[in-house]
């Protein structure tokens, strides 16, 4: 053992390796600072963050809706850089469970589902 009570291998003298953080769909549904948290920002709470203005003023909006997802991704995996981080949701998005859970959440919104 060492001095913060990990555990050495006697005969490398190393320490076992940290597991890495995954982006993955399971890690996304299940997290509550996931996808949810995301559905609560962009589509709930979208008049405090999302106020757009419309035609002629798309850069501006667009700009406002890249701020939402680069305060998301922080608050998920703030280690990772946001390129990276687009890359892997991009991934993720592919997942049956991500797409059978996005379509649940569509539901709700359009109210043909209730949720608990």
């Amino acid at each position: 053992m060492d001095e913060n009570g990990n555990k050495i291998d006697e005969k490398t003298n190393k320490k076992p390796k940290k597991p890495r953080m995954k982006i993955d769909a399971n890690y996304l549904i299940d997290n509550p600072v996931g996808m949810k948290n995301l559905y609560r920002k962009v589509i709930i709470d979208k008049e405090k963050n999302l106020n757009f203005k419309g035609q002629g003023h798309e850069l501006r909006d667009f700009n406002k809706l890249m701020n939402v997802y680069k305060n998301w991704h922080f608050e998920v995996m703030p280690k990772f850089e946001f390129t990276y981080f687009a890359e892997r949701m991009q991934k993720a998005g592919t997942d049956k469970a991500m797409k059978a859970f996005m379509s649940t959440m569509r539901k709700v919104y359009k109210g043909d589902l209730m949720t608990d």
